[in-house]
């Protein structure tokens, strides 16, 4: 008997003698029977039949009735058809006749019983073991049992303990290592995506032969997709491959699930405060997300990206969508290889400033990793470069290197604001030049959003307040003659008449003079557009009480 669990390599092992003994030139008779799906012992003993008669030599032939069978048969003369007719089970009536004439021929032969423990309940592991008992003591055969009794129903594992000594002479428990199970699975020489695989399944503890052959052709498709990119690109597709693969293929309760993978990322934060609880006082299910937790931080993986998204798919339908991999995979390589340049002139400035070595080359270095990298840094980084030029070969040199950044930056405005978190300092110059070609990004302000937006009731951003305090009176004015609601009016006049009670600086606060002036000039106009408007106006402060003396002069 050999004993391992689903995709150790059982069956495979099966295979590989009957392919060494072909090579060797021996063409044992044989039968391979699948229990799986057989519901009674007679069906057992026909397919051994089939099978075994399959694997018989013809006269005079080098092929066996099955391989003629598969080749139709041709060539064969009439008494030949005749010498094996014995052998062939009849049709109709005489049939069962002839399945006991053929199952006689079973002999000197060698049988494997395979996925006892996939065997129909109607199927008595009972049984089976009695007809190999019969096969090896009456009909001299060698039988081979494969099981994974891990998997056997609990009446099974009772008759497998009750007749197995008797039965079986030696029991072989096949458990190859993750090592081994890829070297079977992907080869002795692998591809470069297999090594990759072959390295992160040894990570995961994975020896299921089985699915490595399926993730080693995954594997290699995407090697294909990745081919002319950054070799970091593969790299990331198959520990995606394998880790997603040993999910889908071989769930186990302590291993995460393809849902929580599908949904990881770094910036989950509310998973990583939930594992700063005790343990005691997790619950079952957060426990066991924590334990993923540590088994996806210990395998080297951060978030699932769309690209990750992507693989699993085609994980689960045994295809990529090549056009949309392959577009993912361009970006990424972009990406490592900008990280590549980004690191090397952080290397670089590092280099300058703390190294005792060749000062000229530490300085070449430094503009030359600046200039590859100057789409990927922000006007606070390039300082630190401008300020070395501009104090090593002067103001020209330093303005130079500056435009080129400037250009270097067209699509990233954002990269052109210096940084003024932590009080950082900057020259004169370098500030001017940015702040000019900043102010051609700069987008109109949109002041009817802007003015909506203003609610002193319940909040409001004080940028917004400045915005409107800059503005051109006149085009304030638009924003309430141009209103089509006047619902809207009314609520953009209140807005703009208590800016003089919110805002803090003298534009601001203009901004109600000005409106006030602007209600009075329309109120002028005529007796009913003052009536309209009164209810708007401020009531003007009462004048002064007389003092007594006043009065009397």
């Amino acid at each position: 008997m050999l004993t391992g669990d689903w995709g150790s390599g059982k069956t495979y092992q099966w295979k590989k003698a009957l392919e060494r003994a072909a090579k060797k030139g021996i063409r044992p008779r044989y039968a391979y029977v699948s229990l799986f799906g057989l519901a009674s012992l007679a069906e057992v003993r026909k397919r051994i039949t089939d099978e075994a008669i399959s694997s018989l030599k013809l006269p005079g032939r080098t092929d066996t009735v099955g391989e003629a069978v598969e080749g139709g048969a041709i060539g064969l003369k009439p008494m030949q058809i005749m010498k094996i007719l014995p052998v062939i089970p009849y049709l109709g009536k005489l049939e069962p006749l002839a399945q006991e004439l053929s199952f006689a021929t079973v002999r000197n032969a060698v049988i494997c019983f395979d996925d006892l423990e996939r065997a129909p309940s109607s199927l008595r592991i009972a049984d089976v073991f009695g007809l190999a008992s019969f096969l090896k003591e009456e009909r001299q055969c060698r039988v081979l049992l494969v099981s994974n009794q891990k998997k056997l129903g609990d009446d099974a594992k009772g008759e497998l303990a009750k007749y197995l000594e008797k039965v079986v002479e030696e029991t072989v428990d096949f458990a190859p290592t993750p090592e081994e199970a890829c070297i079977v699975a992907l080869g002795a020489v692998p591809t470069n995506a297999g090594k990759i695989l072959t390295e992160r399944l040894i990570r995961l503890g994975v020896s299921n032969i089985r699915v490595i052959s399926r993730l080693g052709v995954l594997a290699d498709d995407l090697a294909t997709l990745a081919s002319g990119l950054h070799s970091d690109v593969l790299a990331d597709l198959v520990n995606t491959l394998a880790l997603f693969g040993v999910a889908h293929f071989i769930p186990q309760t302590d291993f995460p699930t393809t849902e929580y993978l599908l949904g990881y990322g770094s910036a989950d934060w509310v998973r990583y405060f939930k594992n700063e609880k005790k343990q005691e006082e997790q619950t079952e299910q957060e426990k066991r997300k924590s334990d993923w937790d540590n088994v996806i931080a210990g395998y080297g993986y951060s978030e699932t990206s769309p690209l990750d998204k992507e693989v699993f798919a085609g994980i689960t339908s045994g295809f990529f969508r090549d056009g949309v991999v392959r577009s993912l995979c361009e970006e990424l390589s972009q990406r490592i290889e900008g990280g590549g340049r980004k690191e090397a002139f952080n290397d670089a400035i590092h280099r300058f400033w703390w190294g005792v070595g060749d000062s000229k080359a530490a300085f070449e270095q430094l503009l030359d990793t600046t200039k590859a990298a100057l789409e990927l840094m922000n006007a606070s980084e390039f300082h630190g470069v401008y300020e070395v030029l501009l104090d090593l070969q002067g103001k020209d040199a330093a303005t130079e290197f500056l435009n080129q950044f400037i250009a270097a930056n067209q699509d990233r405005p954002e990269a052109l604001v210096p940084s003024d978190h932590f009080g950082e300092k900057y020259d004169p110059t370098f500030m001017a030049t940015l702040q000019a070609e900043t102010a051609r990004f700069k987008e109109p302000v949109d002041l009817a959003k802007t003015l909506d937006a203003i609610n002193f009731s319940k909040g409001w951003d004080p940028e917004d307040l400045v915005k409107i305090g800059e503005a051109k009176f006149d085009d304030i004015v638009q924003l309430l003659t141009g209103a089509k609601d006047n619902r809207l009016f009314a609520r953009r006049l209140r807005t703009l008449l208590q800016f003089g009670e919110r805002g803090n600086t003298a534009e601001e606060k203009n901004v109600r003079e000005r409106t006030i002036a602007w209600l009075k000039a329309f109120a002028a106009t005529d007796p009913i557009s003052a009536l309209r408007v009164r209810r708007f106006l401020p009531a003007d402060p009462a004048p002064p009480t007389p003092g007594p003396q006043a009065a009397l002069e």
